[in-house]
């Protein structure tokens, strides 16, 4: 019970969070799982002011976060990974937001979300992943460009064999694709990618 008084305005905020969880770096400060083990390790990052309390801020070049071995490792699971992310106006074709990946090439398999993507021609502002097991390449990309320098709500998920994104709570694209096993032992990482064009993200902020 509140106690309130006539003439003022209230507003309750809460967050909600689902039972099947694993893992959840808020980005209040530090690069901590408050759900899951895996707590980060972060590198010339920033925390500035996010749509949810405070958000990890990138300057390009050095800013990494590693959030360890085992985390992303969801076999033939299904997933949803999802965030806050906002892209500013200038930001250049090619933008590393998250990756697990143990070199250049897909020996292994990978996993990669990008913001525009050079090597497939996508413009600034694309959203793209990609899943990797080594063999065969699937994935999906927005066609919609998302650099407008304001906050936008992003989720990526598999159910079965279907592969979705949606963004501000709307499905924007769909895929139906075989369902990878995914797992390596490389670092999933934010921030930077592993390919040879070092990609980085510059003033990405993400919440």
């Amino acid at each position: 019970t509140f106690p309130t008084f006539p003439g003022n305005p209230y507003q309750l905020i809460y967050n909600a969070r689902g039972s099947g969880m694993v893992d959840w770096w808020p980005g209040e400060g530090n690069a901590n799982d408050i759900i899951g083990k895996n707590n980060g390790t972060a590198t010339a990052v920033v925390y500035n002011n996010g749509e949810v309390g405070r958000a990890f801020s990138f300057n390009g070049n050095l800013g990494v976060v590693h959030f360890g071995n085992t985390a992303g490792n969801f076999g033939t699971n299904d997933f949803t990974i999802e965030f806050w992310a906002l892209i500013p106006t200038n930001a250049p074709e090619g933008e590393a937001f998250l990756e697990k990946r143990p070199a250049c090439n897909p020996t292994g398999g990978f996993l990669s979300i990008r913001f525009g993507d050079a090597s497939h021609t996508y413009p600034p502002g694309i959203v793209n992943f990609e899943l990797d097991d080594g063999v065969t390449d699937e994935g999906l990309h927005t066609t919609t460009t998302y650099d407008d320098g304001l906050w936008h709500h992003f989720a990526i998920t598999r159910q079965g064999t279907s592969l979705s994104c949606y963004v501000d709570g709307d499905l924007i694209v769909q895929e139906n694709e075989p369902v990878l096993y995914f797992s390596n032992g490389a670092p999933l990482i934010m921030g930077q990618d592993r390919k040879s064009t070092r990609l980085n993200s510059s003033h990405i902020t993400i919440s």
